[in-house]
């Protein structure tokens, strides 16, 4: 294994230990959204749904598709739709409103 892939391994197990709430996963996400790192925040959200019970705030979703939005990304943006159908989570106003823009703007 490389140097860099255990560089890589490491840092995502030093981020899964220093983001035991929900709330500092959320700020972590819309954070690195807000600095225009998509897809850093994008890893970030994949790499917290599939290993832990991350409970996604509607603002962070709202930062998630803007960030698809913002790389065209029509993969990313359908992952991110699929896991809030697959959560039961009901999109307020302000994430359907980026459902949509994200659909609107994105690659097909």
């Amino acid at each position: 294994m490389t140097m860099t892939k255990l560089a890589n391994r490491a840092c995502k197990s030093t981020f899964i230990a220093s983001f035991r709430t929900d709330q500092s996963s959320n700020d972590y996400i819309s954070s690195l959204c807000k600095q225009k790192l998509f897809k850093p925040a994008l890893e970030a959200f994949d790499y917290l749904r599939e290993r832990t019970n991350f409970q996604v705030k509607p603002s962070t979703y709202a930062h998630l598709f803007s960030a698809c939005s913002s790389l065209r990304s029509l993969e990313e943006g359908r992952r991110v739709h699929e896991y809030i159908l697959t959560s039961n989570y009901q999109p307020d106003t302000i994430p359907s409103n980026h459902i949509l823009n994200m659909y609107e703007n994105a690659d097909h």
